[in-house]
């Protein structure tokens, strides 16, 4: 069974319609093929658009966050580093060598810390996770 088709009768510029001819004999087609498929990829194109307008706004989103908490991690190593070098005298030379060890020990604790914590989901960052989120309005 034929489609009924629809006659309208738009105007187009004269190059358009120079190139809408030269398209259509070269692919030996009909002009109304051309007009027709050209027009359900624009009509199509919204729900299209809008597909990946809305997956870019979660990847921005997403981006903003990481923005944040990189701002976040890198204020709390400076704060560390500040500290550290302010609080922490010089170890003169002939303690160097036990310190360095007791150094090594409780920095395997630590990584031993942060390996748990990663292992029982258990982040830090959470801790900060309201003041990163957006207010709501209410």
């Amino acid at each position: 069974m034929k489609k009924k088709s629809v006659q309208i009768h738009p105007r187009i510029s004269p190059a358009i319609a120079r190139e809408l001819k030269k398209a259509a004999s070269l692919r030996r087609v009909a002009e109304k093929s051309i007009v027709e498929a050209a027009l359900e990829v624009f009509l199509s194109q919204t729900e299209h658009e809008a597909l990946i307008l809305k997956s870019m706004y979660e990847i921005q989103r997403k981006v903003e966050r990481l923005e944040q908490e990189q701002s976040l991690t890198l204020e709390t190593l400076a704060t560390l580093v500040r500290v550290y070098v302010t609080h922490t005298p010089e170890i003169p030379a002939d303690q160097k060598a036990r310190v360095e060890h007791k150094g090594r020990e409780r920095f395997e604790k630590f990584i031993n810390i942060v390996r748990r914590s990663l292992s029982e989901d258990r982040m830090y960052r959470n801790c900060f996770k309201t003041s990163l989120e957006p207010e709501e309005e209410a």
